[in-house]
């Protein structure tokens, strides 16, 4: 089948039918006029004929109207799209050159429609109305809409979800910003706006048209015909937007933070102002309550200075029970005190009015500023602003013109004398100036028309004009009509009519006839106000416009303006004195004020393309008199200028005689004394009864009050008055039946502590410091359910807006609040409030979005709220059961809901974009994958210290918090504050939940925890066992806060004193930590006995590699401090109670007469690996039972007599010492035997049992040596007093006859238990814990008290428990728990393991030294070999003796 088009090259071959025959065209007029089903026929079987089809078939219902699957029609005539029903299975439809063409219908028939062109037509309705039928086609992939008259898209092509080329070449399509609606197309390939077989679209004309469309849409591989499928170019369109919105936005943020400024001066001068009414308020308040007191409580006749408990017992005084009501004047000045408060507070209210709305036009003029500026960026910056100053020529004739249009006359009755331009801003608007230009243009340039060619240039000119125009903001949407204007230039005639105006777009050559309306309004505004300013248009704006008036003529009374009535006509214009008869009800003006008013006149331009906005002026009225609102000289502060003068307060005179004439009025109240504690027996003296229980009424106005303890037992208390106290909780009135409570005039900070008061009705809370709304609202709605007068007045509230719809929404039985009665409109709009306030199901399917990506967009708003504007892939609740649809919300906008919790965000597992801004959130928690983040306006953010690095540290996906990207650096400095932090929120997020007073131990090794902070010890009461072993620790702060702890295990941390002392601010910061400050012989404890004890409780310590200030761990009975670098033993005076104590791996050189000098109970010292060189000073350790000096420097075998005091001793290693372990001479084990000899308890020695047979050579050695009178090589001298207790009874061979056992042999060794622990076991089991970690939740250095038997108590080091045999079932070994189970550990690690040897199933630590461990077989045999010789040569000297003797 032929075709006389073809789609591929655009181009039409002829206009002919296939006959030949030229069709003939139907005229728009008959199109208009709708067609008869003859009319129809006819065109159809033209357009089958031109196709090849036949009517008749397709006509009659066969098969053939089926097959047909293209259709093109180029003929002029087609002026309507009829017939296509006949062709359901059609995939291209080509409709070409059809000026009769005015909309698209009938596409609902051919579903299958891919390929639509519909070009060179005269379509120019509605978007909405040209579209409604493409939206259908959701096979549509090619779309030509080329050369028609449309001039928006909208979102006409969402649904078309599969088109994959668009043409719009050649329509009216203006606006950058309409282009971004093609995002929502995404399998769009290739866009044409700029054809070259059309004309292009005015947009494709305009600067950075490539750029934008390539950042929006980068997907695309075409544009305009060219391939842009690489990526350098999306790039290059990427990188020059993101620079375009950085700049923007350094500047918008300079705007608000200029405005935050403003406010904040603001808030000071407002202050200062408030603060002399405030006084005076004070003043007269505490007058009044006063003679309400002595009403309350007659007055004492003879009062002292002060009374308080400590000063004795009032003594009996007779009461003057005459009241002040009685007297004559007490009415009159009770009245005129009230009506002193009332014209104080009226002036309190009139600078709280101004300076409100001085605040509201300054967010306003911040959100113009903001709006110019985000228009600038989304159009591509061909609508721009451009700042004048009076250098520039443009701004000094604008700044004429004004002026020179302003006339004092017109202004004569509102007191205005003149006006003050205060800026120009310039407007630069390439779409507007193209269309206005183009218009002119093709006026001036018609060959028919007054001014064609020769004389256009002299002619024209003359016709344009400068005229003014002025919202009114009596039209809908008049407020937001400026900046509309600014971008897309005035409405039409058509819509001007719709709002019930001239068909017309009004201008004006005079200000006072521009700015009518306006003025009109805002004196009606201001007259139903309580405080009123005399000029409550001040401050206004001017849209200065060029204009072409073309042909024009005065308009007619009779007539409306409109185009029809005008029909030869450009414009039309009204006197000054026609608009004041007109709008007569609007405003009466003198028609006679000034002669210039014959010039004023009303222009009414009918085509809008001719007028063009070019200036905007904003100026301010001079007044006569000075405005009423002190804030005034504020309004001259520009927020787009760095360097602002902010005014200064003015001076007030603060009179103090000012209401002293009301004050000093009869009756005057008698001095009474001021209390500041209470007593029962003051409060009968008070009220003059004579029991507690009969008072009922309680006044305690005026005095000093902090506490209100001593009010319990009055059980029958109904009415409490304590205001002008210092109060600053209510908590003692808990539980109470009171009724009425006025705590007005104190210095309350919060209401936490007001619990079970049912019975109130009346609170008075005004003039104190409450903060939180929503902790103390909700304290008042679960402790005083039955309220109905509340006042909460002067108050610094965190978010006093719609504070009193707030109030009222959570207490429902209020009647009166802040002395107004609550009315049902209030009470209906609280609950709409308080709805809204919480995160619901609805508030979530309405706000919130399921877009995985973010959107490219020019927007300079928050992420969620662009998603929230532009998307609308809203999440589908599929059924009452269904809870899927939460984990595919990605984007939540919540922003301005009064929110008070952040609940059921848990089942937001995907949320990546959220919004609460301008909400009243405190806590900030269930968040978890969110990448952006905004919070701005919360009092979390607004309060908390830290804010942004504490969200930054917790919400480790985020990438930008409150607008801003979060650096690097941002991200080191949040993990240096707050990493490493032990907190109540880090142990809930391990426990799972938040009962802490079930937590017994605490594990956590190696969490890079630099700082405890747990909270008052109450909130971990029963903590017992905790282990910090491997962290950044440096003192105790935060865990002596811990009152029950036992136990506690710092080794491996940076420990350097319990409470870290305060900086000194001229002292030089050291760069080294303590270890570098003892290697130069610093005294490690830093013993400072004024300290008070801390951890009284604390019984274990283990702290090696470390240093710390030990004289306020008194309670110490376990001391670990291996690896430090100390030299001295000091400082222990303290620990009287020491059992243990660990100073391995230090730098100990010798002890002093005072190391040790409080330690006698001290049973188990290492000092293994030190520098000793000698033993004394070790005889104050009488009760010492086991003792490891191995690895020092002990030169002589001789100072082992030093331990002769140690008779307790079982248990001893000294291996690896000059003096024996590095000879290879016999000298090598003597030590051994004398040890053996003078210590007769010694059991074990360097890890090696003392046997019986050992113990009789040794004893039968130096007996010998003693009998001989032999040199001894080992001592220089034996003490011959010394008393031989003998253990063995042998015979003269030296064969062992028997042994008595000393009682304090079997101590300590049978259980391998600490000793001087297990007789300080607690009770209370500390073994549970609900902690879930990824480790054991054993731990290297733990100790568990339960209620094990005294054979199996708790032991020092590593956790170490005997691990009984026979406790499982059928003898076996009991399973793996928390109370039978002994941590192993590998013989390679650090200090603190154990195990269990073979000899006297005692503790063995690993510390990879030999006293710690068995004997190794190579010594043992080596020992072995000497003991032999040894054994040989006293038999060989045994046997000399007999012979001798015989």
């Amino acid at each position: 089948m032929s075709t006389p088009f073809s789609p591929v090259n655009n181009t039409p071959r002829s206009m002919k039918s296939e006959s030949g025959v030229e069709s003939h065209p139907v005229t728009v007029s008959q199109s208009k006029k709708g067609m008869s089903k003859e009319e129809e026929e006819e065109i159809m079987k033209e357009v089958c004929s031109n196709n090849g089809i036949s009517y008749n078939k397709i006509t009659n219902g066969g098969d053939h109207s089926n097959n047909v699957d293209l259709l093109e029609i180029f003929f002029l005539g087609y002026p309507k799209m009829i017939g296509l029903n006949y062709f359901p299975n059609l995939h291209k439809l080509v409709i070409i050159n059809q000026p009769a063409l005015q909309k698209i219908e009938g596409l609902a028939h051919v579903p299958k429609l891919a390929e639509l062109w519909i070009c060179e037509c005269d379509i120019k309705v509605k978007v909405s109305f040209i579209f409604q039928n493409i939206t259908k086609l959701s096979r549509l992939k090619q779309l030509n809409l080329a050369e028609n008259k449309i001039d928006k898209i909208g979102h006409t092509l969402d649904s078309n979800h599969k088109l994959e080329e668009l043409n719009l070449s050649g329509n009216r399509i203006s606006s950058l910003r309409d282009l971004t609606n093609l995002m929502r197309v995404p399998s769009l390939q290739s866009l044409s706006l700029k054809d070259p077989l059309y004309t292009p679209a005015p947009v494709s004309l305009l600067c950075n048209y490539a750029t934008h469309v390539l950042y929006h849409l980068p997907h695309l591989t075409k544009l305009d015909t060219y391939d842009v499928a690489g990526k350098s170019m999306s790039e290059v369109a990427e990188t020059t937007v993101m620079k375009k919105k950085m700049y923007y936005n350094m500047r918008i943020r300079t705007v608000y933070r200029n405005l935050a400024q403003v406010i904040a001066k603001m808030d000071s001068f407002q202050q200062q102002m408030l603060n002399f009414p405030h006084e005076r308020l004070r003043s007269l308040i505490s007058a009044m309550k006063e003679i309400e007191r002595d009403e309350d409580n007659p007055v004492i006749e003879d009062t002292v200075d002060r009374i308080t408990p400590s000063t004795g017992e009032m003594s009996e005084k007779q009461l003057n029970l005459q009241k002040l009501n009685t007297t004559p004047n007490y009415n009159s000045k009770i009245g005129a005190i009230k009506d002193r408060v009332k014209k104080w507070e009226k002036k309190c209210s009139e600078i709280e009015a101004f300076y409100k709305e001085t605040v509201a036009r300054f967010r306003e003029s911040a959100n113009t500023l903001v709006n110019r500026m985000v228009l600038e960026l989304e159009s591509g910056g061909n609508v721009r602003f451009e700042e004048g100053s009076p250098s520039d020529l443009w701004f000094t004739s604008c700044h004429d013109l004004v002026l020179s249009r302003f006339c004092a006359a017109d202004f004569r009755e509102h007191g205005i004398v003149g006006i003050k331009v205060r800026r120009i801003i310039r407007l630069h608007n390439r779409t507007l100036r193209h269309r206005f230009d183009e218009k002119l243009m093709s006026i001036v340039d018609d060959a028919d028309g007054e001014y064609y060619i020769s004389n256009r240039n002299l002619g024209y000119k003359k016709l344009l004009e400068y005229l003014f125009w002025m919202w009114d903001p009596s039209l809908p949407g008049g407020c937001n009509e400026p900046e509309r204007i600014l971008e897309e230039g005035f409405m039409d005639a058509e819509n001007y009519m719709k709002l019930g105006r001239d068909g017309a777009v009004p201008l004006s050559n005079s200000l006072s006839l521009a700015d009518r309306h306006r003025i009109s309004h805002l004196i009606h505004k201001n007259r139903g106000k309580d405080i009123q300013e005399f000029c409550p248009f001040k401050y206004g704006q001017l849209v200065i416009s060029k204009v072409y008036l073309g042909k024009n003529a005065k308009a007619l009374d009779e007539k409306q303006i409109q185009q029809s009535s005008y029909s030869k006509l450009d414009a039309v214009y009204r006197p000054r004195k026609m608009c004041i008869n007109h709008d007569k009800n609007i405003m009466n003006m003198d028609s006679n004020s000034c002669e210039c008013s014959s010039r004023q006149c009303e222009w009414y331009i009918f085509n809008n393309d001719l007028v063009l906005p070019e200036y905007i002026v904003e100026f301010e009225y001079i007044t006569k008199m000075r405005p009423k609102s002190p804030f005034a000289d504020f309004n001259q502060v520009l927020l787009d200028y760095k360097d602002c003068t902010y005014p200064n307060p003015p001076h007030q005179e603060n009179d103090k005689m000012v209401d002293s004439d009301v004050l000093s009025m009869e009756p005057q109240c008698k001095p009474r004394p001021r209390l500041i504690a209470l007593t029962d027996e003051l409060l009968l003296k008070i009220t003059g009864q004579e029991e507690l229980d009969h008072i009922t009424v309680l006044n305690l106005h005026g005095n000093g009050l902090t506490k209100l303890k001593s009010l319990q037992p009055l059980r029958m208390l109904k009415r409490l008055i304590v205001s002008f106290n210092e109060l600053t909780r209510l908590d003692e009135l808990a539980h109470m039946g009171i009724e009425q409570l006025d705590a007005s005039f104190n210095k309350i900070v919060t209401l936490e502590g007001i619990k079970s008061l049912h019975k109130l009705r009346m609170l008075d809370l005004s003039w104190n410091k409450l903060i939180n709304t929503k902790d103390e609202l909700s304290t008042l709605r679960k402790h005083t359910p039955n309220i109905n007068t509340l006042d909460v007045r002067h108050n610094p509230w965190q978010k006093p807006d719609k504070l009193r719809l707030r109030i009222i929404g959570r207490l429902k039985s209020l009647t009166v609040l802040n002395g107004h009665s609550v009315t049902e409109t209030e009470s209906s709009s609280a609950l709409r409030v308080a709805a809204g306030s919480r995160i619901s199901q609805v508030s979530l399917l309405t706000h919130a979005r399921t877009d995985h990506n973010k959107p490219r967009s020019l927007s300079l708003k928050l992420t969620a709220q662009v998603l929230s504007s532009i998307s609308r892939n809203k999440p589908e609740k599929v059924g009452d059961h269904d809870t899927h649809w939460y984990s595919k919300i990605t984007s939540l906008n919540l922003d301005d809901q009064y929110i008070t919790k952040l609940s059921n965000m848990e089942k937001l597992e995907h949320l990546k974009f959220a919004s609460f801004n301008n909400n009243d959130i405190t806590k900030i928690e269930g968040l978890t994958n969110l990448v952006i983040l905004d919070m701005f306006g919360n009092p979390v953010a607004n309060d908390s210290d830290n804010y942004r690095l504490f969200v930054i540290y917790h919400l480790k996906t985020l990438k930008a918090l409150d607008g801003s990207a979060i650096e690097a650096v941002e991200g080191n400095s949040a993990r240096d504050m707050f990493g490493g932090r032990l907190t109540p929120d880090f142990v809930a997020e391990k426990l799972g939940h938040s009962n802490f007073l079930e937590v017994r131990e605490m594990d956590l090794p190696s969490s890079g925890i630099r700082i405890v902070d747990l909270g008052p010890g109450d909130v971990f009461l029963n903590l017992r066992s905790i282990n910090l072993e491997h962290n950044n620790l440096t003192s105790f702060s935060g865990l002596i806060n811990l009152p029950n702890l036992r136990v506690l295990c710092l080794n491996h941390n940076r420990i350097e004193c319990i409470m870290p002392k305060p900086k000194q601010p001229n002292k030089q910061k050291s760069t080294n930590n303590a270890t570098n400050a003892l290697r130069n012989g610093v005294d490690l404890y830093n013993n400072d006995m004024n300290l008070s004890p801390v951890l009284e409780n604390l019984e274990v310590l283990h702290l090696g590699w470390g240093a710390l200030q030990l004289n306020r761990l008194t309670g110490l009975k376990a001391l670990f401090l291996q690896g430090n670098e100390i030299q001295k033993v000091e400082g222990l005076e303290s620990l009287h109670d020491l059992r243990e104590l660990v100073l391995d791996r230090n730098k100990i050189k010798n002890l002093n007469e005072t190391s040790f000098i409080n330690q006698w109970n001290l049973q188990e010292l290492h000092m293994e690996e030190n520098r000793l060189r000698d033993l004394t000073y070790f005889n104050c350790l009488e009760n010492l039972h086991r003792l490891y000096l191995g690895s020092n420097r002990i030169q002589e075998v001789g100072e082992l007599e030093n331990l002769d005091h140690l008779q307790n001793l079982i248990e001893i290693s000294v291996v690896n010492n000059p003096a024996w372990s590095f000879v290879k001479t016999a000298r090598r084990h003597l030590h051994r035997p004398l040890l053996v000899f003078r210590l007769k308890n010694l059991m074990v020695i360097d890890g090696i049992p003392v046997t019986d047979e050992e113990r009789a050579k040794a004893d039968l050695y130096y007996m010998d040596q003693q009998w001989n009178q032999l040199p001894i090589i080992i001592s220089k001298e034996i003490d011959l007093t010394w008393k031989f207790q003998p253990r063995y009874v042998t015979t003269i061979d030296g064969s062992i006859l028997g042994t008595f056992e000393p009682s304090i042999a079997n101590q300590g060794a049978a259980d391998g238990s600490l000793p001087g622990i297990g007789q300080y076991k607690t009770q209370i089991p500390v073994k549970v814990t609900n902690m879930q970690l990824a480790t054991s939740p054993l731990w290297n250095g733990s100790i568990f008290y339960d209620d094990a038997t005294a054979q199996d108590n708790s032991q020092r080091g590593g956790g170490r428990r005997k691990s009984k045999q026979g406790n499982g079932e059928n003898g076996m070994p009991a399973p793996l728990g928390r109370t039978n189970t002994m941590y192993q550990q590998p013989s390679t690690t650090g200090y603190g393991g154990f195990a269990y040897t073979t000899s006297g199933n005692r503790a063995q630590f690993f510390l990879n030294q030999i006293p710690y461990v068995a004997a190794q077989s190579s010594q043992t045999a080596e020992y072995v070999e000497w003991l032999t010789r040894y054994n040989i040569n006293i038999e060989a000297r045994m046997n000399n003796g007999r012979n001798n003797r015989k």
